[in-house]
């Protein structure tokens, strides 16, 4: 009988000593790294959705005649806590027993408590991102390196040298400019080049057009433009007086892109009449949606604003794809060159 007792008593001491060492060992370990690994994914996710939110509801606000709004998600601060504590005790009684007077105690507690820190956009650096046009250079950048040039184009582009984005005015000219650009590209004879200047000049990008893999397109796009024969040209903003030889690009503000995204919501809206659309009408090109969700529906992002709800259904392939290149080209015209985005740290140990 004694031996049985003095066997079940150290099998619950090494019970109670490897609870303890577990609890000691777990307290010790670094989560850190593994939280990398998902982590990381999850907070690009979650700016991803926040952004994909924040401008669909800035399109519904200028839609309604509303003043769009901007908060920049600064720095994500993912904050980690793990405490584990252990205790193993015993009551020296003139009747011990090692079972009943031997106690092991173990508890654990995990928190995770990310810190945000927000940055609404206001005076200056608002008007420069809402109100100044998208530079030529990044719509160019963007064509050349793969982009939908006629989404790009539809939606940021009012004119190159004369060739107007204007169904009253003479768009077919605009998207055969369209079309012929994109076989330019697409057969690697449209480049984008920065020659080199002189000290303290600002660089200037240059438009290489090369009918190495479209026969026949750089040829056509250079008749379009009203561009001398050559293989590059210089790019520039639109000028009242334009030089020979130049390539000038009109383009829309972010402002003005969100307001055309916009034209087609609420047609038969109670708060009024669709506005008309000035040139490159979107409408037909971007379609949101408002009332009820229906159920079974999934929406590519979604928003409410005056106590109704907008979205982009999931399955409207052409929508998400002109939303995403609004969402991109807000994401450019944010950058000024001297932010470094947002931060996201975390603790590795």
């Amino acid at each position: 009988m004694s031996k049985h007792i003095h066997q079940s008593g150290l099998s619950f001491l090494r019970q109670g000593v490897a609870i303890v060492s577990v609890l000691l060992v777990a307290g010790c370990a670094s989560f850190g790294p593994r939280t990398i690994q998902t982590q990381q994914a999850d907070y690009a996710a979650a700016i991803r959705e926040a952004g994909k939110r924040q401008l669909l509801q800035n399109i519904v606000a200028l839609r309604f005649g509303d003043i769009p709004s901007y908060v920049r998600v600064n720095q994500i601060v993912a904050g980690y806590e793990q405490r584990y504590a252990g205790s193993l005790g015993t009551a020296l009684t003139p009747n011990f027993d090692i079972d009943a007077d031997f106690q092991a105690h173990g508890e654990g507690s995990f928190a995770n408590r990310p810190t945000f820190t927000l940055q609404p956009l206001q005076g200056a650096e608002y008007a420069r991102i809402m109100l100044r046009p998208v530079p030529p250079a990044d719509i160019m950048a963007l064509a050349a390196g793969g982009g939908n040039i006629d989404t790009l184009f539809r939606l940021a582009v009012k004119r190159v040298n004369g060739v107007p984005n204007d169904e009253a005015q003479g768009a077919g000219a605009f998207t055969t400019l369209i079309d012929q650009m994109t076989r330019l590209r697409d057969g690697g004879g449209l480049l984008i080049e920065t020659p080199e200047t002189g000290e303290g000049a600002s660089p200037r990008v240059h438009v290489g057009l090369s009918d190495a893999g479209a026969e026949g397109s750089a040829a056509r796009v250079r008749g379009l433009l009203g561009l001398p024969p050559g293989d590059s040209y210089p790019l520039s903003p639109a000028r009242a007086r334009p030089e020979p030889g130049v390539i000038y690009m009109q383009t829309r503000s972010l402002s003005e892109i969100m307001t055309q995204a916009g034209l087609g919501i609420g047609a038969a809206d109670r708060r009024g009449a669709v506005p008309q659309a000035v040139g490159g009408d979107l409408r037909n090109v971007i379609h949101i949606r408002s009332g009820s969700l229906p159920p079974g529906r999934r929406a590519y992002a979604r928003t409410s604003y005056a106590g109704e709800t907008y979205w982009i259904e999931e399955d409207d392939v052409e929508s998400k794809r002109v939303f995403a290149m609004l969402l991109l080209l807000s994401t450019i015209m944010e950058e000024d060159g001297t932010s470094l985005g947002t931060m996201l740290v975390i603790p590795t140990n």
